[in-house]
């Protein structure tokens, strides 16, 4: 019975991670549309599973309260459909509302730390995989333009896949001094995000490599009882320190290599807007349309009809859900998505403690910055399980989810 349920929480954690990568997999391998359901339908077995097994611990309501952050909002943007004047609602919108709050429920009833553990270097593996698609891609492109790469249609997936992998691995060596030799690995993903032509992955992953180096050297205290054990100490720092650097130099010197990566990044420093571009347009007509209804937005599904010219959706989160169902869901996304950033800074001395961690927040922050500026939030599964299992982790409610 102990290899079943270990069984059961390794398998879980290729399923959570299965669910981000899984736009990868149809664009890179021509998966079928339809395989975005596999990963949901597994975590339901495993789920059903736990269940019968009578793993579920009673203190497990602790974490579904959290939820309610998520869940509510999503509830009432189904229930705003009734209201819309300006069309665009969609069965096929409702089912993506509801397979979101089946799967935040099933990442809590598969979460414990064994799943955890699974999922991160299942998503790591999913990372150095996607680096070597990256690689071969420009081999056979056989320039450095960036424009003619197999993976151009979907470098968005591509470097937020990389990006999350690269930063977390990172922060894993990091915290875990004894194989921080296996630093190497994420340098060559740092190398592989550079050429992966996604500017906020790229820059982002960046900082998190920055802000949590500098957290880390905070905790290497400076032992000043000899002249020897002093140098080491201040080496230690030193060499945390110089990891920053290393990162930042070989980002930057792949990435401007890129003729396409240059010239978005020079599109930043040269436009007149602060937000240049078709995504700065959309956001400004999101704000226009947010503003004639702020209370109780145009109703689910209203985004589509404002957007003919540029897109299908704001590719903000928070702005369409405001300009869907009003300020009410717009308020308690905001909470449910910054929640676990404060629960993890008010707790970050006891996370330090535990390998799995500050990886598993490193992720979700990666993911979320590319939900929040370029995707649909409604087809946001990968948001969903990275943000319910930073909730669970920053919460310290990791062992009230699943007993061991």
């Amino acid at each position: 019975m102990k290899k079943v349920k270990c069984s059961i929480d390794v398998l879980a954690g290729v399923a959570m991670a299965s669910i981000i990568v899984m736009p990868l997999m149809r664009n890179a391998l021509g998966v079928p549309r339809f395989s975005h359901i596999l990963p949901i339908i597994f975590l339901l077995v495993f789920s059903v599973l736990n269940l019968a097994l009578g793993r579920t611990n009673k203190k497990i309501y602790s974490v579904l309260g959290y939820l309610v952050s998520l869940i509510f909002p999503l509830l009432y943007l189904l229930l705003s459909g009734m209201w819309g004047t300006v069309g665009g609602y969609e069965s096929r919108d409702v089912l993506l509302i509801l397979s979101l709050i089946l799967i935040s429920l099933l990442t809590v009833l598969v979460a414990n730390a064994k799943s955890i553990k699974s999922f991160f270097w299942s998503f790591v593996i999913f990372g150095v995989l996607t680096s070597i698609h990256v690689f071969s891609s420009y081999l056979t492109a056989g320039s450095t333009r960036g424009y003619n790469v197999a993976f151009y249609d979907y470098y968005l997936v591509v470097s937020r896949v990389i990006g999350a992998s690269s930063a977390s691995l990172t922060v894993y060596l990091l915290v875990n001094n004894s194989q921080r030799f296996f630093l190497i690995i994420p340098l060559i993903l740092y190398a592989a995000l550079g050429l992966s032509l996604g500017r906020s992955a790229l820059v982002s992953s960046l900082l998190l490599a920055i802000i949590f180096t500098i957290l880390m050297s905070t905790q290497t205290r400076v032992n000043r009882n000899s002249i020897y054990k002093y140098l080491g100490s201040v080496w230690s720092k030193f060499k945390i320190f110089g990891l920053v650097f290393v990162i930042g130099g070989l980002l930057y010197s792949v990435a401007s290599s890129i003729e396409r990566t240059v010239i978005r990044f020079a599109e930043l420093f040269t436009s007149d807007s602060i937000i240049p571009g078709v995504r700065g347009e959309m956001w400004r007509i999101s704000l226009s349309k947010i503003s004639d209804s702020p209370l109780f937005g145009h109703g689910l599904g209203a985004y589509k009809t404002f957007f003919d010219n540029l897109g299908s959706y704001p590719h903000n989160m928070f702005l369409q859900v405001w300009l869907d169902g009003g300020v009410i869901p717009f308020v308690f996304l905001l909470v449910f998505t910054f929640l676990p950033i404060i629960l993890f800074i008010y707790n970050f001395e006891k996370h330090i403690r535990f390998a799995y961690h500050l990886p598993i927040i490193v992720i979700y922050m990666v993911v979320f910055g590319e939900y929040n500026k370029a995707l649909n939030f409604y087809v946001g599964r990968g948001f969903v399980v990275t943000a319910v299992l930073a909730l669970i982790v920053s919460s310290g409610n990791l062992r009230n989810c699943i007993s061991k």
